[in-house]
């Protein structure tokens, strides 16, 4: 039999960068390299650079290199071969089809593995702007889809591709032992751009934001005698005019993996890969959006963002002055989606691939999904599905935002086709495209759940004029009864909140939930901070109200302990007057849409003292116990309201409740003045986290609603109740 080989298909002018370091690492796994370029990468490449970038990289390994045009020239030098055949872009997309017809006729003697070229790939994770330029049903003629992130994470890919998926991470976390120095760029910031992206046209034309921004930041970056460097994409098409600009901006064309990205002190960029590059740099990035919004960049929420001119001077001194926050908040962002997969782990999943190792085949048949619709996903989803299957085989819980187009029967179809569900959640969903989605779940014959964790049916006024105009539209009050009627079951948060929607005529059946937010606990609580101790208070800002209760116990402690500090954690913020009383000792952290992020977040805060004020209303009754979760967790002494949502979780001296505003001047007077009866409520808050609030057992809860849902469905004779169900009692 032949050796073995490693061939390589380079297609698109950024398919170099990403096989490169799978090109160096084949010699470790002695096979022999081989790069197989289409026509039309020779087309693209107008200049020569790539040509000779894998020329000089074929020469230093040793591999032969070789151009076809039609799918029998890469056929023949195939044929009689064997190995591994690797693609940096395939797929069924017409800009693929040089690669995926290769695939296609490829002898089995092979094993096809196409990588991951992007963190936002078709077929892998798209973005709104991906799906409507290329629908959300992309199909690969490989045998092994070798991806960054887990595979949770590559929420575009279909049902029939991911028992195909390897979580390999990325290519770029490759170290080549025997690597150049990479050279370093001479400027303060490199500007990159991808203007011929689908982001920039798919949804009205940004391009010329991205400009005005791109200009206006050179001009001011001129006036300052600094110099920025600007990176075109290299399969880009825009021709830059830099000769008005003088030596402030100079072109960078070279490979990223010849560049060292540290030398800049930030980066700039649309969404894209290359803000990942910045990230496992660790150089400071801000992701670039049109100043209006439309631009979809929810895969890279959490890190920073700019728009204008000013905000890329605000990031500057951001990143100049602060650099050690960005950077943690970065790797935050890294973790979270398992982009830091370990530079070793990444090796050996490659190197296996490379020698021949032929990855388990999963089953076909994708573990049981439950479609999770909400107007928005945000922490109520994370909080009450997401994470507490995150770490189980089933079900899989597929959450998603609104989409205007479920009013139609094709868009449905569509939907219905990408998840398979095997039932159907409305979490908190105000839309009228509810009954559309309820229709089609009963013409598939699954059940229906209504999730709701506030009485929406009776929003107050306190909480602001902004969601209580939302709210109290009549059609979304019709919408929302409408949709909890027509359930099988409805999922409350809450007893009394149970009770409430009874009280309110809803006729399908409630189930109440024992608990509501659960958490994982660290070991350790959020570092301390030794400049004395912080009361906080966090929340958004229709939580004015609340806030307010608790003001004349704060103002008489800020008197009182001159070391003391008060901060607010979210969109509220404190009163202007507050401030300009005391100073710096009040402060504000902004908020973290990411649930994770924002756990992580308040750990690092550094508080002695969480305030869980809220008024003794018949809306906040229904609440859950959240904020002392989370206050908990974070290993912050809580003071809460001494309202029945508070009492379970504060008993037994893991937390204080107070009635009155001299309850909670007694009450934070004794926890300022002593660190150890803070800390003994802390240590018994964290233990009851560990016992009562974990995410198995709210898993539990949830798969009993969804049992209930399935048996009330059976019972009209639409389905048959399965013994095997996910939603079985435990």
């Amino acid at each position: 039999m032949s050796p073995r080989r490693a061939v390589f298909l380079i297609n698109l002018l950024q398919d170099v960068n990403i096989v490169r370091p799978l090109a160096y690492l084949a010699r470790e796994a002695s096979v022999r390299p081989v790069f197989l370029l289409s026509q039309r990468f020779l087309k693209r490449d107008r200049k020569g650079l790539w040509r000779d970038e894998v020329e000089r990289i074929a020469q230093e390994i040793g591999a032969a290199v070789h151009v076809y045009d039609a799918v029998f020239d890469a056929y023949q030098h195939l044929q009689g071969g064997n190995g591994v055949l690797i693609a940096a872009s395939e797929s069924d997309l017409p800009a693929h089809v040089d690669t995926h017809e290769v695939f296609r006729a490829a002898p089995a003697s092979y094993l096809k593995v196409t990588l991951q070229h992007g963190y936002e790939c078709v077929g892998f994770l798209q973005s709104r702007q991906h799906d409507l330029s290329h629908g959300r049903n992309v199909r690969f003629a490989a045998d092994v889809l070798a991806g960054w992130t887990p595979l949770e994470r590559q929420r575009s890919m279909p049902a029939s591709e991911r028992a195909k998926y390897l979580f390999t991470g990325a290519t770029a976390r490759i170290v080549l032992p025997d690597e150049s120095p990479r050279r370093r760029i001479p400027a303060e910031a490199l500007i990159c751009e991808n203007l011929h992206s689908v982001r920039f046209t798919a949804e009205g034309d940004h391009r010329d934001a991205f400009m005005e921004m791109f200009n206006g930041f050179a001009v001011a970056m001129r006036s300052a005698d600094k110099r920025i460097a600007l990176r075109p994409h290299p399969g880009g098409k825009r021709v830059f005019d830099l000769s008005g600009a003088g030596p402030a901006v100079l072109r960078e064309e070279a490979p990223f993996y010849s560049l060292d990205l540290s030398s800049v002190a930030y980066g700039v960029s649309p969404p894209s890969s290359v803000v990942i590059d910045l990230l496992l740099a660790d150089t400071p990035a801000a992701v670039w959006r049109d100043p209006a919004g439309d631009m979809d960049a929810d895969a890279y929420a959490g890190l920073h963002s700019v728009s204008l001119p000013g905000d890329v001077l605000a990031f500057r001194r951001l990143a100049l002055t602060s650099r050690e926050e960005v950077l943690e908040r970065q790797r935050r962002f890294l973790a979270d989606r398992g982009l830091n997969k370990p530079v070793e782990a990444v090796r050996a999943a490659f190197l296996d691939l490379l020698g021949g190792a032929r990855p388990a085949v999963r089953t076909t048949a994708a573990p049981p999904t439950w479609l999770v619709a909400a107007d928005a996903v945000a922490a109520t989803q994370t909080i009450s599905f997401v994470q507490p299957f995150a770490e189980q085989t089933a079900p899989r819980i597929a959450a998603i935002g609104h989409d205007e187009s479920w009013n139609e029967p094709a868009a449905l179809d569509a939907l219905w086709k990408q998840h398979r569900p095997c039932g159907l959640v409305l979490s908190r969903y105000t839309r009228s495209a509810g009954q559309a989605l309820i229709d089609k779940a009963r013409a598939e014959g699954v059940p229906v759940v209504f999730h709701i964790d506030d009485d929406l049916l009776a929003v107050p006024d306190s909480l602001g004029k902004a969601k209580y105009d939302y709210y109290n539209q009549p059609e979304r009050l019709a919408a929302l009864k409408s949709a909890m009627n027509a359930a099988d079951v409805v999922y409350a948060s809450t007893a009394p909140l149970a009770e409430r929607l009874k009280q309110h005529g809803v006729v399908a059946p409630v189930i109440a939930g024992d608990i509501y937010c659960t958490v994982e606990v660290p070991d350790a609580p959020g570092p301390g901070r030794d400049a004395g101790p912080i009361i906080g208070y966090m929340g958004t800002g229709g939580h004015g109200a609340d806030l307010d209760m608790v003001l004349p116990a704060i103002t008489t402690l800020l008197d009182e302990f001159p070391a003391l500090r008060f901060e607010t954690f979210g969109t509220i913020k404190p009163p202007a007057w507050l401030a300009e009383t005391y100073g710096e000792r009040v402060g504000h952290h902004p908020g973290e849409s990411n649930y994770d992020l924002f756990l992580a977040r308040l750990g690092e805060l550094g508080w002695s003292i969480g305030l869980a004020p809220l008024e003794d209303t018949a809306f906040n009754r229904c609440k859950a116990d959240t904020k002392w979760v989370e206050y908990s967790r974070a290993g912050i002494a809580v003071v809460a309201s001494d309202l029945p949502v508070y009492h379970r979780a504060c008993a037994d001296g893991a937390g204080w409740l107070a009635a009155s505003t001299e309850d909670w001047t007694h009450i934070l007077r004794a926890l300022v003045s002593d660190a150890n009866a803070v800390q003994t409520g802390v240590d018994k808050a964290r233990a009851r986290l560990k016992q009562d609030y974990t995410r198995a057992r709210l898993a539990d809860q949830v798969r009993r609603v969804f049992n209930a849902a399935e048996v009330a469905r059976a019972a009209t004779g639409d389905i048959t109740a399965r013994s095997d169900s996910p939603g079985r009692p435990v």
